[in-house]
């Protein structure tokens, strides 16, 4: 597995830690839907398209906290510029819904 969001910023909210010293899960770390999108575990490198994500110690309280804080973001300025036009809302939709599916059967 490749880095994820929480190695990166060393937040300590990642699916090992459950829960932060203040008690907040991040919605990245248990978006099971999400594992493995782009190498990362659960939504590890998906984080910017997940709603609700704690970043810097708090979640994004509007879409537009979170887009104003993603982008300053230095984790996904940088998956942003590895993967290029492929690095969409549209394709981790995908992603997801092509998970469920495969839950399913």
């Amino acid at each position: 597995m490749k880095k994820n969001c929480w190695e990166f910023q060393g937040c300590g909210y990642g699916p090992k830690q459950n829960k932060n010293r203040d008690g907040l899960v991040c919605p990245a770390a248990i978006h099971e839907h999400a594992d493995g999108f782009l190498g990362g575990e659960n939504g590890g490198r998906a984080c910017y398209f997940i709603k609700g994500t704690v970043c810097c110690g708090e979640g994004a309280q509007t879409p537009e906290d979170k887009q104003k804080r993603c982008n300053s973001c230095s984790f996904y300025s940088k998956l942003s510029k590895k993967y290029g036009k492929t690095f969409t809302e549209q394709n981790f939709l995908r992603y997801v819904v092509n998970s469920e599916n495969r839950l399913v059967y």
